[in-house]
């Protein structure tokens, strides 16, 4: 592989710890070029906080371990079709990710006493 020709998969792997900015500059590029070259690969958008968003539903405790195998799956599969989820799927996530703010949400209130 070179650092100027990535692969689909070496673009992914860098969308799970780099901005598009970061990433371009792993790649030894420009960040008009990088994302041309993305498109062109069938990327149309960067995907980093979209992962990094799934990457908080499983580490919530909130969620059991069917749920997140669920997310896991999206992710594993996204780089073959992206994350563009069909309706039932992102619903889904929605309701994960409301239960997941409702639970951190009710945890994180202060409290006073007078």
């Amino acid at each position: 592989m070179f650092l100027n020709d990535p692969t689909l998969r070496d673009i992914w792997v860098a969308a799970l710890t780099h901005t598009g900015a970061q990433a371009a500059a792993h790649f030894h590029m420009g960040k008009t070029r990088f994302k041309k070259m993305c498109k062109k690969r069938g990327l149309a958008t960067w995907p980093h906080r979209k992962l990094c968003s799934f990457g908080h539903l499983l580490l919530s405790p909130a969620l059991n371990l069917t749920e997140k195998a669920f997310i896991k799956d999206l992710v594993i599969r996204a780089p073959s079709g992206g994350l563009d989820l069909d309706v039932d799927n992102l619903k889904r996530v929605q309701d994960l990710k409301l239960r997941v703010y409702k639970s951190t949400a009710k945890n994180s209130k202060i409290r006073f006493s007078f």
